[in-house]
């Protein structure tokens, strides 16, 4: 009787079905998860040093302090002009009202004008004293305000350099050992054969892909190093908690001194009038002010925009062509804005889902096809995920099946899982993925080749130290690069997301527009 009464009302009767489906599908996950989570012994949390010698390297009334720290004019005006660079000196202090006089503490400098929806973001010098210089570019007629934040104190910086060389990675992913449903351990891995306060470690490296991995070995003498088979990331850091809570309040304070200037002359500056496809990739390696925002619309300083942010426009640029997404969620996040403005069908994965793996969307129509795929080792994420998915971003490459004249565009974006670990680990990761690009360009010369450089935000953790590891990240980029810049191009993506003080960790919908505006117009030819 309910059968057919279901079948007379069809309506309720697919959503039941639909309703079953979810429902059976949760219940499998806690299933796995309850299952990955059981274990024989207990699981294991990394060792921690006491608090108190961290706490005492730390002297929180010798940082500098916003309130106290001061700004003052180089050349002081009644009015600006549109075109011009304002120059400030930054004098900091701390909050015993005395001046700091050695350098290495890290600041930003912006300018903004709220009413007409516009930001740019400055440069910052350190004269090594104290003192800092500030230099921003006045692109727009108005009154602006300027804003100047100590980012983070050099001594916050060196305590967590400190703590990721100890403990090899600020947060520890969790390697989760497991043999028939009963047997399972979970134990603290990382980049690094050093894991604070364990001395016996399996040495994973080449079920890692031959990226250097090692894992505290289990207490089972039945769970051996293929027992690995998933991972997770840890609930705590390896700092104490009490610790990072100092250090995460000295991140991100605006100084309180608040500077509006006038700015005459035309509406805004004049910009390259150039296309962006046609500027050399070796350009966009050179340091700079990238652009601006002028009524909430992202002005490129050294090309000119031809797309249009259009779903016809876009598609006449991919037509035909592969592109090839590698990296974190901030690229994932591409695919995802793809799927939406460009109709993909998506076969492979879930762009919304925000795991480890593949994404691959396609728009038989037009002929473009997207892909996805996460980095390999270290990555982030709060629910456990097969190793086999971490493949390398060189590996990756290397296994890359294209033509002699495939057009495939390939963007790869190494940073916020990158952030946790030692630099020197780092530098080996870029310096492997520039020898496959090296590969990649060696068998198919017409692939285009972008790295998705550093963004910003104001989110404070304590891992994130955003503006010290931009600052390495692209010495690196740039050292690796010096022969490879006039075939790679670099998107710098810093100042669209500090100009505009872009706060989370993931950049809101109009800034990922424009930064995906901003791949388009340089891969494009129109």
């Amino acid at each position: 009787m309910v059968i057919f009464a279901l079948k007379k009302n069809p309506s309720r009767f697919l959503f039941i079905s639909f309703s079953c489906i979810i429902i059976c599908g949760f219940v499998r996950f806690v299933s796995l998860w309850y299952s990955l989570k059981t274990t024989t012994g207990p699981s294991y949390l990394f060792s921690k040093t006491t608090d108190k010698k961290f706490v005492e390297k730390l002297k929180t009334d010798t940082l500098p302090n916003s309130t106290y720290s001061k700004i003052s004019f180089i050349d002081r005006k009644h009015a600006f002009t549109v075109g011009e660079v304002l120059t400030v000196k930054i004098t900091l202090f701390n909050s015993m009202g005395i001046r700091i006089r050695r350098g290495g503490d890290m600041l930003r400098i912006i300018l903004k004008e709220t009413k007409l929806a516009a930001n740019v973001n400055g440069n910052i010098t350190d004269n090594g004293d104290g003192t800092y210089i500030g230099t921003v570019l006045l692109p727009w007629r108005g009154e602006p305000q300027l804003v100047v934040y100590l980012s983070l104190p050099r001594q916050v910086h060196e305590i967590v350099v400190n703590a990721a060389n100890r403990y090899g990675i600020m947060r520890h992913i969790m390697g989760i050992f497991k043999k028939y449903k009963n047997i399972s351990e979970t134990t603290p891995c990382g980049p690094l054969p050093v894991i604070q306060g364990f001395k016996n470690l399996y040495n994973l490296t080449e079920m890692a892909y031959n990226m250097p991995w090692y894992c505290v070995k289990p207490k089972s003498d039945e769970l051996t190093d293929k027992h690995w088979k998933y991972s997770v990331t840890a609930a705590n850091f390896t700092l104490p908690l009490n610790v990072t809570r100092v250090l995460l309040a000295h991140q991100h304070k605006p100084l309180l001194k608040r500077i509006v200037l006038k700015v005459d002359g035309e509406k805004t500056m004049e910009t390259s009038r150039s296309p962006c496809h046609k500027l050399a990739p070796e350009k966009t390696w050179e340091v700079g002010t990238s652009g601006f925002y002028y009524n909430n619309t992202w002005v490129n300083i050294n090309c000119r925009h031809q797309y249009k942010q259009t779903p016809n426009q876009y598609a006449e640029c991919l037509q035909g062509r592969h592109l090839l997404l590698i990296g974190d969620s901030n690229i994932r996040s591409y695919i995802e804005f793809f799927t939406k403005f460009l109709r993909l069908k998506v076969t492979i994965g879930n762009p919304m889902e925000n795991a480890p793996g593949v994404v691959l969307g396609h728009n038989r129509a037009r002929s473009i096809s997207v892909t996805w795929r996460s980095h390999g080792v270290p990555y982030f994420a709060a629910f456990p995920y097969s190793n086999r998915l971490l493949i390398p971003t060189s590996l990756i490459l290397d296994r890359l099946n294209v033509r002699s004249d495939s057009r495939t565009i390939v963007v790869i974006h190494l940073w916020t899982h990158f952030l946790t670990i030692p630099i020197h680990v780092v530098e080996e990761r870029i310096r492997d993925v520039r020898k496959a690009i090296e590969r990649l360009l060696a068998r198919a010369p017409y692939v285009t080749v972008v790295i998705k450089g550093p963004q910003s935000h104001l989110e404070n953790q304590i891992f994130l130290q955003v503006d010290f590891k931009r600052v390495s990240f692209e010495r690196i980029w740039r050292n690796e690069f010096q022969y490879l810049k006039n075939r790679v191009i670099y998107l710098n993506y810093w100042d669209i997301t500090t100009g505009s003080e872009s706060k989370q960790l993931h950049p809101g919908p109009k800034i990922l527009d424009d930064m995906v505006s901003i791949f388009i117009n340089h891969v494009c030819n129109v």
